[in-house]
């Protein structure tokens, strides 16, 4: 397996992230999928308004080439474009249960596949998804529990039971 050589560069700011990333194969004698770049720009999950609801997206584009070892001559290359948008509304009940719906949707676009060994026309697909996330946070503190070797002074118990829920058509 060929250790991956890359250059990535990323920018943060407060509510977005940028990422830039380029692999290029080094040696010839070894198979790799080229990413010559692959840019993404994700929107961290940031409030709507004064509304309950939150956004957050990830959308990227790259072009992506396929080498074959020792030059082989029918590799292929294309380029992908995807973004997905989601909304959540985050609930809290009890002051222990959060609840989190969310609906969202993914449009990935492949364009033809050029080079010798190029088989694909270009395609496009969107996804609709939907589902509801539900976790608790449970704790529990015996603070007579003492032990000199470990040194234990009290101990606390956390439970942090989940379930997510997924629909996509």
């Amino acid at each position: 397996v060929q250790t991956s050589s890359f250059l990535e560069v990323n920018q943060l700011w407060p509510n977005l992230s940028l990422n830039v990333l380029a692999q290029s194969r080094i040696n010839d004698f070894f198979e790799t999928v080229e990413r010559l770049p692959d840019v993404k720009l994700s929107a961290l999950p940031q409030q709507v308004g004064v509304t309950p609801l939150y956004y957050e997206s990830d959308s990227s584009i790259g072009y992506f080439r396929r080498q074959f070892a020792n030059n082989i001559s029918n590799s292929y290359a294309a380029w992908r474009g995807d973004s997905f948008h989601q909304v959540t509304l985050p609930q809290n009940y009890f002051g222990w249960l959060n609840v989190t719906p969310r609906t969202g949707g993914r449009f990935t676009h492949y364009g033809e596949a050029e080079g010798r060994g190029a088989t694909t026309a270009e395609q496009s697909r969107w996804v609709f998804n939907t589902g509801a996330e539900a976790t608790a946070k449970l704790s529990r503190t015996w603070p007579g529990a003492r032990n000199r070797f470990f040194e234990i002074d009290g101990l606390r118990h956390i439970l942090q039971p989940s379930v997510n829920y997924a629909w996509v058509p």
